[in-house]
């Protein structure tokens, strides 16, 4: 039977913990949007290190403790992506960060087959991480992104891959190409502009 008002209120108030305080909730959703080109991996890899270190992301958002990274990479080379993205950020790893940095380029992970979810279920379960970042979004597919129905059953999947293992979830996302007004001005765009449907932005407790 639902509790009454007065029966919840009796009750201690349950307390969220934090990875990031008022920012990103444990086993919380999050969403790294915006145009192509525009540094979002960067910025992805940015938060990635201030995690595993435990320092300050950006220098101003306080991060609680070190913490576990498990990175989905699907966008550039390995070679090239280790020599021109990890590089330069593993030197800025500290006091045993790099063995809590776990990364897999695959571009063959399919949320839609029950055999690939169970692989991406393994690697996490292997990592033990924290935090799961996929970048980008579109590499880990499951039919057509701006089919609402199809779009709902990626993030169920993810939802069960976060709760199943107490995971957080980050997406790196592209927006939808962007369009010239009849002023002759290109269109602003926001997170509803996220490539697919607006059921990713509703979907993440930060954006």
């Amino acid at each position: 039977m639902p509790d009454s008002l007065e029966e919840i209120l009796l009750k201690p108030i349950p307390t969220t913990n934090f990875l990031m305080p008022g920012l990103l909730p444990e086993q919380g959703k999050f969403i790294i949007g915006g145009r192509a080109k525009i540094g979002k991996s960067f910025l992805g890899l940015e938060l990635a290190v201030n995690l595993v270190n435990g320092t300050p992301f950006l220098g101003m958002f306080p991060v609680c403790r070190p913490y576990r990274i498990f990175l989905i990479q699907a966008e550039m080379p390995r070679g090239l992506f280790i020599s021109s993205r990890l590089l330069p950020l593993a030197r800025e790893c500290k006091n045993g960060a790099l063995g809590r940095f776990f990364l897999e380029q695959t571009t063959s992970i399919r949320l839609d087959s029950v055999a690939d979810v169970q692989k991406l279920k393994g690697w996490i379960l292997d990592c033990k991480p924290d935090v799961l970042i996929v970048d980008p979004l579109d590499s880990i597919p499951s039919g057509a992104f701006n089919m609402a129905e199809e779009v709902n059953a990626t993030l169920q999947v993810l939802n069960f891959l976060g709760s199943d293992t107490k995971t957080a979830v980050g997406l790196i996302a592209h927006f939808r190409k962007s369009f010239i007004t009849r002023s002759g001005k290109r269109a602003e765009q926001d997170m509803q502009d996220i490539l697919g449907s607006a059921l990713f932005g509703a979907w993440a407790d930060t954006i």
